[in-house]
């Protein structure tokens, strides 16, 4: 068991550590059955709630839609997070 008191320093600690300006993502992930095929499964990202991306094809169980779907999501954030990040080098900085 740890010292009594380093667990209090420690979150001390963080708090002097910057804060990304945003931590939680727009985004919202949804799976379910496919319209026209009642034994497949779609996931379809929504920001907002208006719908950003679908699955390109449908998948036969619901944890395969729910990894693709997830993967998806992801990738998304990754590239949300990069346009919120601002140019370090702007034209006539070095």
């Amino acid at each position: 068991m740890a010292p009594q008191g380093q667990g209090t320093a420690a979150a001390k600690a963080a708090h002097g550590l910057p804060r990304p300006a945003r931590t939680a993502h727009p985004f919202c992930l949804n799976l379910r059955t496919c319209g026209r095929l009642a034994e497949r499964f779609i996931w379809e990202i929504r920001e907002r709630g208006k719908p950003k991306r679908y699955s390109a094809h449908t998948y036969a169980t619901f944890d395969e839609a729910r990894v693709a779907g997830k993967a998806a999501l992801a990738a998304l954030i990754v590239e949300w997070r990069r346009a919120d990040v601002p140019d370090r080098h702007p034209v006539g900085r070095a």
